[in-house]
């Protein structure tokens, strides 16, 4: 059995029943957080013998990702589960990450975990889902970027800049942000480690248990955080394997298709996408932003079809950036027109239960709807309404 009589102590002891070590851990003192514990990932008891641990209004203090865990003779007081925030998207294309779960301040208990307690006191628990990210200008911005990477169960997602996406947060986590002027997206967060920030074309590696993702590199992604407080990821050509936390950043790799973020593991958030390429899948973190600017093998052809599409506009970045928008305008009011004759012709073929009231006239001339003459004169008039069934 292990006795704690502080946080560091405390932290300590599950670690090291998480690793197998001893799993009977007694509280000799009271005990305020300064963060929330890690998670608990095996088999082990909490003795409370009467004391109290508190959250101090801001961190969580059970988190039971695996095994059965017990709780005896505990108060545990001023607990907060916030949720991160999802991450600011950057681009025409990009959207704001969503917001993170906030839930089990007291004690969480994921699906398959057990947790019994006795004699435990719960006071003041509190509860915030993250807030999400904002889009681009204008709800879907000025410049192609990627999206902002999804808060996770405490980190907050990364920022998106130019074409690549944030990573997605972890369990606390932060993902990293996306670099200006780059297309590699940001690692993921992992359980405490941050995501490692993106490059040129490499997504950055995904944040470990305590060790930050190494940062993406020219044509690469950057290595994932290791479990351990020191282990910090390479700035790789490639990216590493993760450990307990956030995937792998994404590749890039003239003449590859696929230059995705690694998924996430034990709740770290996934991978940021390379060019072209989608962000990794979180756990409960938020996946990893995707990457949107064109390039490699299918840019030049996804160009020149943006281009075609908006009338000839020129293929350089600005001008794919206008052809882009002016094709999903196209495809918008293609779809707005086709949506409109289809009511006009079910309104003119199918018989009418009532008669339905005139249309004013301000509105059968409104450009906005369409000429007097589009409308069928079923909707126009109520006397020419067919006959049917009251």
């Amino acid at each position: 059995m292990g006795f704690v009589t502080n946080e560091d102590e405390l932290r300590d002891a599950i670690r090291a029943a998480n690793a197998g070590g001893d799993h009977q851990i007694i509280f000799d003192r009271d005990i305020t957080l300064t963060k929330s514990l890690p998670m608990i990932t095996a088999n082990m008891t909490f003795e409370g013998h009467n004391h109290k641990i508190s959250g101090a209004g801001l961190y969580r203090a059970f988190f039971i990702q695996n095994g059965q865990v017990n709780i005896w003779d505990l108060t545990i007081n001023d607990v907060a589960a916030i949720g991160g925030d999802g991450g600011d998207a950057n681009g025409s294309l990009g959207a704001g990450g969503g917001g993170g779960l906030g839930a089990g301040a007291a004690i969480f208990i994921n699906d398959g975990a057990y947790a019994y307690v006795r004699n435990v006191q719960f006071g003041d628990a509190f509860a915030q889902g993250g807030r999400g990210g904002r889009g681009g200008e204008s709800g879907i911005g000025s410049e192609i970027g990627g999206g902002g990477g999804g808060g996770g169960m405490g980190g907050d997602g990364g920022v998106a800049l130019s074409g690549g996406g944030g990573g997605g947060g972890g369990y606390a986590g932060s993902g990293g942000n996306a670099a200006s002027g780059s297309s590699g997206g940001g690692g993921g967060g992992g359980e405490f480690g941050a995501g490692g920030d993106g490059a040129e074309r490499g997504g950055g590696g995904g944040g470990g248990a305590e060790g930050a993702g190494g940062d993406g590199g020219d044509t690469g992604g950057g290595g994932g955080g290791g479990a351990g407080a020191s282990d910090a990821g390479a700035h790789a050509s490639l990216g590493g394997a993760g450990k307990n936390g956030g995937g792998d950043g994404g590749v890039h790799d003239p003449g590859d298709q696929e230059r995705n973020g690694a998924a996430g593991d034990n709740f770290g958030g996934g991978g940021g996408g390379a060019v072209e390429g989608a962000g990794g899948m979180g756990g409960l973190g938020g996946g990893g932003g995707a990457a949107v600017s064109p390039a490699g093998p299918a840019g030049p052809a996804a160009w020149a079809a943006a281009a075609a599409a908006a009338g000839g506009a020129p293929a350089t970045q600005r001008g794919v950036r206008a052809a882009t928008l002016a094709a999903a305008e196209a495809r918008a009011l293609r779809q707005t027109r086709s949506a409109a004759r289809a009511v006009s012709a079910a309104a003119a073929a199918a018989p009418l239960r009532r008669p339905l009231p005139p249309v004013p006239a301000a509105r059968a001339a409104s450009g906005a709807v369409g000429a007097a003459a589009a409308w069928p004169a079923a909707l126009r008039e109520p006397s020419a309404a067919p006959a049917g069934p009251a």
